[in-house]
């Protein structure tokens, strides 16, 4: 493994766990470069070259995987599971749920 692939899995590898440990929150770009003693805009790039995704591309998908997951109990209500993702608003969890799964969070229940 080269140099810079060793850099690129390393970065990824941690920003990967640290967006798992705060799913709850949106990525905080800065405090991961810190991190990761690189510039926001480097880490960004090479997280991008090293996944194919954007941090918050990457961020959004665990998310709404978590909520998936959470709708599946159905005694956690679309509230409860928006907020224990990092939506506060429900009605914009809801438009980001169907965008991509292509069903509303409630409609994903009832087929779960």
């Amino acid at each position: 493994m080269s140099f810079f692939c060793a850099i690129f899995w390393i970065c990824s590898f941690i920003v990967k766990t640290y967006l798992q440990e705060h799913c709850s929150e949106s990525a905080d770009i800065e405090k991961l470069a810190a991190e990761v003693g690189l510039s926001p805009n480097y880490l960004r790039s090479l997280f991008k070259e090293a996944t194919g995704k954007t941090i918050l591309e990457y961020n959004t998908e665990m998310r709404l995987q978590r909520a998936a997951e959470l709708l599946k109990n159905k005694k956690n209500k679309v509230r409860e599971v928006s907020l224990a993702v990092g939506y506060e608003n429900v009605s914009y969890f809801g438009v980001v749920f169907q965008k991509r799964f292509g069903v509303t969070p409630n409609e994903y229940r009832k087929m779960v």
